[in-house]
């Protein structure tokens, strides 16, 4: 447990992500603005199909499919 934050991996930083902006939505704000439900969302779910190995763990791809995942659930919406 003596493990620095900044060592987490990519998946693990996008579900810490995407968990405190849930939070931050459900909690705080009472989904007043979905925007931040729509990015956590978003960001649980990339962090799921990355450590599922369906999406390569790179910060590029990372940006891109939170991008297109917050797009999606915004239009199902």
């Amino acid at each position: 447990m003596n493990e620095p934050m900044l060592h987490l991996s990519l998946v693990q930083w996008l579900l810490l992500f995407g968990i405190t902006l849930l939070v931050i939505e459900v909690a705080f704000l009472g989904f007043a603005t979905f925007i931040l439900f729509f990015i956590g969302s978003a960001m649980v779910i990339v962090a799921a199909l990355m450590s599922l190995d369906v999406l390569t763990n790179d910060p590029q791809t990372a940006v891109i499919a939170v991008t297109l995942g917050t797009v999606v659930i915004a239009s199902l919406s």
